[in-house]
């Protein structure tokens, strides 16, 4: 004698492979496909944007170079200022003045 569980599952079994033949498959979607001229304004747009991102930059670019050119000015004024003012105090306060000579500057 065959076990019932046996029978189920051949039973089962069967009932899906004849589903599975009967039920219509999905088709695949085909890509739709693109003309030549298509393809060309595309590229060309593409390269559009990639021009427009790269003048954005380099304008970005510069405005950053010019601020930190202002900003090493301003540090370099700075400088010689407390360079002068140290010049100053090292001939007026100290004996030994010589031995504290700047080194000059071109």
């Amino acid at each position: 004698m065959i076990p019932t569980a046996a029978i189920l599952t051949t039973i089962g079994a069967g009932s899906l492979a004849i589903f599975k033949k009967l039920l219509p498959r999905k088709e695949a979607t085909r890509p739709d496909y693109v003309t030549l001229a298509e393809f060309h304004q595309g590229m060309d747009a593409l390269g559009d944007r990639i021009d427009a991102y790269f003048l954005a930059l380099c304008e970005k670019i510069e405005n950053f170079a010019s601020s930190i050119q202002a900003r090493l000015t301003q540090i370099e004024s700075v400088i010689a200022r407390l360079d002068e003012r140290t010049k100053k105090a090292l001939t007026r306060n100290s004996p030994h003045s010589d031995q504290f000579r700047a080194i000059p500057t071109k």
